[in-house]
């Protein structure tokens, strides 16, 4: 650079004594190796045939260096011939071919290439090489290696000498992690309480498997936001980090991490009044806020509560009202006065629901899930109910609605607004090609493959067939279901199935039909009705057979009615995270409808989901079920209760438990039955969409009394995926307190492919 301002300066001071006639004969570029000489005759301004011009020159020398490929550019005159040329005299930059990283045990080239500007085939930046290490440096640190030394050098390659490769070595160190988090300025909380708060965890005996105990600089600021947050929700709302500190033990071995905090006093709520265009209905809003008068101050609760006023507020047509929360605050008194402050805008009017991403379902099949129609009153409650029906559907990866509002639509009235609903979907797989497979000490291995359709032909039907088969057992079903029949708020359907097992003492071969109509009572409560005739024969009875099972040999034909009243709030067909289920089913067989078995069969079924925090899930299921017999009849053992397996009492085999015959020890199924499960769900792998389920079940099939004079206990974990091949579930159960006969626990899974 020293002499490219000296160059400049000496063509300033001779400027004025040479002649401003001068013509450049031509333009020379030395120096240049990779650069192409016309890539840079094109930058420049200064040409041949032209007079000489010193501010030309200046700023064709600036052009050059920009270009980002040398480190020195000049220019000078020279004569050859009796002519003047223009020549730039140039340093290029030397021309990376090569990045070789030494050292690297514990983080892949890969994931430090990753971080780096600096690439293979480019010239060498002094500063960009140093921006790069330090990224890379942060990279060690991230992963815990707080030691890594990175130096650099540029040598020419063994094998080709006339090409030069960017040599960073490095020395990693051993791996540190947090030894200790302390918490300093604490009275309230104790340090235990705030860690909870924390993504920054300590070492213990599983962090490497888990991870934890690495220091982030970036996670920590983030740390610092969920503890005042915190603080926030719990009255403290003046909570301050005063401070922290990183630094190694005395051992040089571990970190500790100092976080000071200043806590405050905790405010209470003294008074909460609602103001402006909702005061006429404080009465009907305060009972509903979350937070109320004497409570602790909650900032969390202030959020929830805006959303409920504006949802509020939103079912009178309200769609843009505003609601801005007040504060007026008491530091002495430690009392907080809050007012909600509403703004309700315009009514608001539907005026067209545009349907998106529906390359497959029809249109109607959406649009009569929606509870708006164009022209009606905007309803956010309304609008929130829509989008879980659509969810349910199961059709869709994603729904999202989208209210936009219309500006180009001027209303008469002032106090009239109008909105366009966009309903846009991302259509997902709804034809399964299911695989599932499993073990037990009767069927040995089993298999079953299903092919089902749950959107035939883009109109919401659902066509599927089944097959299953083991070494004991055969069954075929086919089914078919319309939920909108006509158009109408009826739904039907109907099944063929054929099944053929064999038990350890007896055959059953039973073959039939059914048929189901339902019809939507409102928009969470349904009911159906159905009829079934199945005719099932009872063979090959071995003679160590219960009595039981040995009267039941022969055909028998059941003919029986059913009917069920069902209520579905569920927020996702497939991962519900909040809503409920519940159902109760009645099935009469025999009388006036002819066949051999006469019976009365009865079951409810319901469960609830709740969200947690981080898109953690608990469910809570439960099914009773019972059933007896009239007429002089006996119930057949295949309409008895069976519990067992994957979807009833895990770490048990399939239909294991039940009543048992005391002399031959065969599984006789009960007349009533009872099960409950317990699931807490989390994501495990949240980008890929794998959830990990631990779970309890608990349950039993008897015979005496209203509930079993003892249960059977199981618990476990499994993992949950919607796979690329469709859904796989694999799930493993401890069955608690195993009797005689029974096994400690089973391995169970099914895996499938969609189209």
């Amino acid at each position: 650079m020293k002499k490219i301002l000296f160059i400049l300066l000496f063509f300033y001071l001779i400027s004025y004594s040479i002649a401003e006639d001068r013509i450049i004969k031509g333009i020379i570029i030395e120096g240049n190796k990779i650069i192409q000489t016309q890539a840079i005759l094109n930058k420049i301004s200064s040409k041949a045939g032209e007079p000489l011009d010193y501010e030309k020159i200046s700023m064709d020398i600036k052009k050059i260096y920009n270009m980002g490929f040398f480190y020195d550019v000049s220019a000078e005159e020279t004569e050859r011939d009796g002519n003047l040329y223009l020549k730039f005299n140039l340093r290029e930059k030397t021309y990376i071919k090569e990045i070789v990283f030494k050292g690297t045990d514990n983080i892949s080239e890969d994931d430090l290439r990753t971080q780096m500007t600096t690439k293979r085939y480019s010239f060498y930046d002094e500063r960009k090489v140093f921006s790069d290490i330090e990224k890379l440096k942060k990279l060690y640190m991230d992963k815990g290696y707080y030691f890594a030394k990175i130096t650099h050098r540029i040598e020419p390659m063994k094998d080709r000498p006339q090409d030069y490769q960017l040599v960073l070595n490095i020395e990693e160190g051993e791996k540190i992690k947090i030894e200790e988090i302390k918490i300093n300025g604490v009275t309230y909380f104790s340090p235990k309480r705030i860690k909870k708060e924390m993504e920054t965890k300590e070492k213990w005996f599983l962090s490497w498997l888990t991870g934890s105990g690495i220091y982030k600089a970036d996670e920590l600021k983030d740390d610092f936001e969920r503890i005042k947050e915190f603080y926030g929700n719990e009255g403290f709302i003046s909570a301050k980090i005063l401070g922290h500190k990183v630094y190694l033990n005395e051992k040089k071995n571990g970190l500790i991490v100092e976080i000071d905090i200043n806590e405050g006093k905790r405010f209470f709520l003294e008074d909460v009044k609602i103001e402006g265009d909702a005061k006429p209905y404080e009465q009907e809003i305060i009972p509903k806020l979350k937070q109320k008068k004497g409570d602790v101050f909650k900032r969390v609760n202030i959020r929830d509560d805006i959303t409920y006023i504006g949802d509020f507020m939103g079912d009178k047509g309200y769609a843009y009202a505003n609601v801005d929360p007040q504060l007026d605050v008491n530091e002495e008194n430690a009392k907080i006065n809050l007012t909600y402050n509403v703004s309700k805008g315009s009514l608001v009017y539907i005026n067209r629901i545009v349907i998106e991403g529906n390359t497959k379902t029809r249109d109607y099949v959406i649009r009569r899930e929606i509870n708006l129609d164009e022209g009606d009153l905007y309803s956010s409650s309304k609008l929130k109910k829509s989008r879980s029906k659509v969810n349910r559907l199961g059709f869709f990866e994603e729904v999202n609605f989208v209210p936009n509002r219309v500006d180009y639509l001027k209303s008469e009235s002032k106090d009239e607004d109008f909105m366009d609903l966009l309903v846009r979907v991302k259509e997902r797989p709804t034809g399964y090609l299911t695989f599932g497979l499993g073990y037990s000490s009767v069927d040995q291995f089993m298999g079953s493959i299903q092919i089902s359709q749950n959107n035939l032909f883009g109109r919401g039907q659902r066509l599927s067939a089944t097959a299953q088969a083991s070494s004991k057992s055969q069954s075929y079903d086919i089914s078919f279901f319309e939920p909108y029949l006509l158009g109408s708020r009826w739904s039907g359907g109907f099944n063929l199935f054929k099944i053929k097992r064999e038990y350890t003492d007896y055959t059953k071969d039973s073959r039939g039909f059914g048929l189901k109509s339902g019809y939507r009572l409102s928009e969470d409560w349904g009911t159906s009705v159905g009829y079934r005739y199945e005719q099932a024969t009872v063979s090959d009875v071995s003679v160590y057979a219960s009595q039981i099972i040995k009267d039941q040999v022969g055909t028998t034909i059941t003919s029986s009615v059913y009917g069920s009243v069902n209520y579905d709030t569920r927020n996702d067909a497939f991962y519900p995270t909040d809503g409920a289920t519940f159902s109760y089913s009645l099935e009469f067989a025999g009388g006036a409808l002819g066949g051999d078995n006469k019976y009365i069969k009865s079951s409810v079924d319901t469960a609830k989901y709740f969200l947690l925090p981080w898109e953690h899930t608990v469910s809570v299921h439960g099914q009773y079920g019972t059933v007896w017999a009239y007429g002089g009849k006996k119930i057949p053992i295949y309409e008895k209760f069976f519990l067992g397996g994957m979807y009833s009492l895990r770490g048990f085999i399939t239909r294991s438990i039940g009543p048992k015959d005391p002399v031959t020890g065969d599984v006789l199924g009960g007349t009533k039955m009872i099960l409950g499960n317990l699931e807490y769900i989390f994501p495990l792998i949240k980008e890929a969409g794998v959830r990990a389920v631990l779970f309890f079940d608990i349950g039993n099939s008897f015979d005496n009394n209203i509930f079993p004079r003892e249960y059977k206990y199981s618990a476990g974990a499994g993992i949950r995926w919607y796979s690329p091949m469709g859904p796989l579930r694999l799930e493993w159960g401890k069955n608690l307190n195993p009797k005689d006969g029974e096994v400690n626990g089973k391995w169970e899974f099914s895996i499938g492919t969609v189209f």
